[in-house]
């Protein structure tokens, strides 16, 4: 997945269009302080308020760059009778999508691309190990493959301009990208057919694979389907607040089955920018424990955080001195740096 919405612990198995009108002047009469100008009381304005409705869409734009900053932390215990053992993992990154291209219905190809990581991963057992994708250093192991897919176009992604995935297009010919895997390449949500009040919902469903041997050279998986549920909060300025919460539509009573599916279930909140069309802020969180999923006596608890941040674009750091040297300076020690 495009690092955009929260991760596993490495080291476990494990636009908008308001149809309301706005005022076109302020009222120049006086007013009582429990009116608004159009002569309605401070509470029917507040009702008409929460009543107000939007069309929910993305605007994209050709050429256009979009740059987030991730901060994600999970952890994981895990008990079997007597032992215990922590697993925790923290990641910092850095990354963007470009808009390729943009056809007449609004539909827009966008590229997404891993810029920077920096990741850290721990247990009571072992030292800390670090990454950092800007370092010569040999990645770790553990985060070998991450390493392969920093600062690389993967694949493309044909969204419309409702947030719905409409084709996964492979670049990368030297990888198994799995195109009919559409969750694992989606960074965006996906909005309303309809406008929308707040207060409403709507929801969003796909299919993950888990793993049912519990055979990690030859795994067997079966489908489950997830549900994400949305729901407009309130709208303040050009932001559209919008909490979700996402759960399995089924119950699976396979503890092996339950501990993969813990860090799924997600709760939090997206931050819409009404006017540019693009996502400001996603938020979400969870946690949960699971019974015996290496048998009896034991059990696995699991929580996790991400938080994604639009930005701008970081410049990159010089490597030395801007232009000429001027013959009256001279170069302070780590000057460039």
């Amino acid at each position: 997945m495009f690092l955009f919405r929260g991760f596993r612990l490495t080291t476990a198995f494990v636009v908008l269009l308001i149809s309301s009108e706005f005022s076109s002047a302020e009222e120049t009469r006086a007013v009582r302080d429990d009116q608004t100008p159009s002569g309605q009381s401070t509470a029917d304005s507040a009702a008409d308020t929460e009543l107000q409705t939007v069309l929910l869409r993305y605007r994209f734009r050709p050429g256009q760059f979009v740059h987030y900053q991730v901060e994600s932390t999970s952890k994981m215990t895990l008990q079997a009778k007597q032992d215990t053992q922590t697993l925790t993992e923290k990641r910092s990154t850095r990354k963007h999508y470009r808009v390729v291209s943009v056809g007449e219905d609004g539909d827009a190809v966008l590229e997404p691309v891993i810029d920077h990581v920096v990741m850290e991963a721990q247990s009571d057992t072992q030292e800390k190990i670090v990454f950092d994708s800007d370092s010569s250093d040999p990645a770790p192991p553990q985060f070998a493959k991450v390493n392969e897919t920093v600062g690389r176009v993967l694949t493309r992604v044909r969204y419309t301009p409702r947030g719905d995935v409409d084709e996964i297009i492979r670049v990368a010919t030297d990888r198994d990208v799995n195109a009919g895997d559409v969750e694992t390449h989606k960074f965006l949500i996906a909005f309303p057919e309809q406008p929308i009040q707040c207060g409403e919902s709507w929801d969003d469903d796909f299919t993950v694979q888990v793993s049912v041997s519990g055979d990690f050279k030859k795994p067997l998986y079966k489908s489950v389907t997830i549900r994400r549920r949305y729901t407009l909060e309130s709208i303040d300025d050009d932001t559209a607040r919008i909490s979700f919460s996402t759960y399995p539509l089924s119950v699976d009573r396979d503890p092996q089955i339950q501990l993969q599916l813990v860090q799924r279930s997600l709760s939090g909140q997206v931050d819409f920018d009404l006017q540019q069309g693009v996502i400001r802020k996603w938020s979400s969180s969870g946690s949960g424990q699971v019974f015996n999923p290496f048998g009896p006596s034991s059990s696995a608890q699991a929580s996790s955080s991400n938080v994604e941040r639009l930005v701008t674009a970081a410049r990159p750091r010089p490597k030395g001195p801007i232009g000429p040297q001027l013959p009256s300076q001279t170069s302070a020690p780590g000057a460039g740096d």
